[in-house]
């Protein structure tokens, strides 16, 4: 039969353990990134233009292997749609996360609201794959971001089908300066 001191030392080995394999480092640098142009979603379906003249993000840099990019939070200011109508955008589906890839980086998890409160109409935009993009380390640090992959995946029924129609693709492209 063992001691109580041989158990208690192999216990507290047994625990260290679990710890240093359940314990991986979190090695991120926190970022943040402001559009260096209006961000634009473009409906060829119905020829509807969505413009944010001033967008950010947020969220951490790990270092590798994984994301490039951990985007824990976006927001979109002065934006309208075809030109007259005021809209709210609100990002959903945080986080998303920017991945290497070859030969375009990929954006997972992207979606937003658009609210358009003049006349009553919310849409949801998301993309069922991955948004391609490209970001470029220098001075500065750019993430283009230009696909057409986005999806209305739904639209309530004030919402104008000259604006949007679920099904419609989109077509997104926005550039940030990241630091």
């Amino acid at each position: 039969m063992r001691s109580l001191a041989q158990r208690v030392m192999t216990a507290i080995a047994a625990t260290a353990t679990i710890i240093a394999l359940t314990a991986v480092p979190a090695f991120a640098t926190p970022f943040t990134g402001s559009n260096t142009q209006a961000v634009v979603a473009y409906d060829a379906m119905t020829g509807s233009l969505l413009a944010c003249s001033s967008s950010s993000l947020a969220g951490d840099a790990p270092s590798p292997p994984g994301s490039l990019l951990v985007i824990t939070s976006a927001s979109f200011s002065s934006c309208v749609v075809t030109g007259s109508f005021p809209v709210n955008v609100t990002a959903i589906s945080l986080p998303w996360d920017f991945i290497a890839g070859n030969p375009l980086d990929q954006l997972t998890g992207f979606a937003l609201v658009l609210d358009v409160p003049s006349i009553g109409c919310t849409v949801t935009i998301s993309a069922p794959g991955d948004i391609s993009g490209i970001y470029t380390s220098g001075t500065p640090n750019i993430l283009d971001l230009d696909d057409n992959d986005l999806v209305v995946s739904s639209a309530t029924a004030m919402c104008p089908s000259s604006l949007f129609n679920v099904g419609d693709a989109l077509r997104l492209k926005a550039q940030y300066e990241v630091s």
